[in-house]
């Protein structure tokens, strides 16, 4: 096909058109070029409303499951699989606004079309219905998020930020904050293996663990230890994780961590933007019953951040079968530095950005501390 207008041309509309899924196909402008039966069937949009109108016209108002954007973004599916010239690996669960009004979810998979040269010359999204099977996923998200800390701790000397994207509606990593004395804060982020349901399981088992530690010691390796004998006794169920801990003192401007088999945590200076590692080389819980963790503890200053992050985040493929790595997301962070608030969401599309597959291949998370 030498041209995206041969898509009718050459009869493949009615071929799109036997297939039980929605189907559309665009121009590298998003102009939509083709709009199948069973898109019309399942959005109520007939060929006649959505044909010739580019996607950025937000006719069927496509937003992910976190409520972003897409159609109007470069977040959007189809444009990623054209402009990275590669198709979905997985379908997308992406939400769209029926002609009626109705809210819809619907399950993705996009490819980009290639003329006869190898160049794109356009893309192809297939989509179905899935609002039974998504609203079991949404109930399961919905208990979910009440295990994850829904209130951040409020501190006129620290604030804390948060930007979670599981990989499917609900995911793998898990994270607990609370302030454990007028000056003292904890943290403890955690990483179950895999991703979906299964992992979703596994941070529930890690939720119950937690609250067994009740009040937890404020030394981050006393925490991790008892975890991990907690963990262990469970392992046959739970299987080994990774976890970092932390706690803040927002009085002494210190930070005391350890960590059990997770990526290192930064410490981004404020006075020169330096990202030091927060760097531990110790066994995963539920491991080793009898393993034992040791803290350290780093100095801080006003303006300085630490965040904490998922193996999403450095597993990420930038091109190839190469990932971003820890020193990757490292140089990443030391690009965007919370001088002008403490948002996450600006590292995190930068992130996307960088990644050369439509999507990560894992749950990301990022969860920071920032000193006033």
């Amino acid at each position: 096909m030498k041209d995206i207008n041969e898509v009718n041309e050459r009869g493949f509309g009615e071929i799109l058109n036997c297939i039980n899924a929605g189907v559309y196909i665009t121009d590298t402008d998003r102009r939509i070029m083709f709009w199948s039966k069973g898109a019309e069937h399942i959005t109520g949009h007939a060929a006649g409303d959505v044909v010739g109108h580019r996607c950025t016209a937000n006719i069927l108002r496509h937003r992910d499951k976190d409520g972003r954007v897409l159609c109007t973004t470069d977040l959007c599916p189809l444009y990623r699989s054209m402009v990275r010239a590669a198709p979905s690996e997985k379908p997308v669960v992406v939400y769209a606004v029926s002609k009626e009004g109705q809210n819809l979810a619907l399950s993705t998979i996009t490819a980009p079309v290639f003329d006869e040269d190898g160049n794109v010359i356009g893309g192809v999204e297939v989509f179905r219905d899935e609002r039974e099977s998504i609203r079991q996923m949404e109930l399961a998200r919905s208990v979910q998020q009440q295990l994850l800390t829904r209130q951040l701790p409020e501190d006129e000397r620290v604030s804390f930020a948060v930007e979670y994207a599981p990989l499917e509606l609900i995911g793998g990593d898990f994270y607990h904050v609370r302030r454990l004395s007028e000056d003292q804060f904890a943290v403890l982020f955690a990483d179950a293996a895999g991703h979906g349901v299964s992992a979703a399981l596994s941070t529930a088992m890690i939720y119950s663990l937690v609250m067994e530690c009740e009040p937890p010691p404020a030394d981050p390796a006393e925490l991790l230890t008892e975890l991990n004998e907690r963990a262990s006794q469970r392992a046959e169920g739970l299987g080994f994780f990774t976890a970092v801990a932390l706690t803040v003192d927002a009085e002494r401007k210190t930070v005391t961590f350890s960590s059990a088999g997770h990526p290192p945590a930064f410490h981004q200076r404020a006075a020169d933007g330096a990202v030091l590692l927060l760097s531990q080389s110790q066994l995963p819980l539920g491991v080793q019953p009898e393993a034992a963790y040791e803290s350290m503890t780093a100095q801080l200053q006003s303006g300085d951040r630490l965040l904490v992050y998922s193996d999403g985040a450095t597993d990420i493929r930038i091109g190839g079968e190469e990932r971003l790595g820890t020193e990757g997301l490292r140089s990443l962070v030391a690009e965007h530095r919370p001088e002008d608030g403490h948002d996450l969401t600006q590292l995190f599309d930068a992130l996307l950005e960088r990644c050369a597959t439509v999507e990560p291949d894992d749950d990301v998370t990022f969860l920071s501390c920032l000193l006033l």
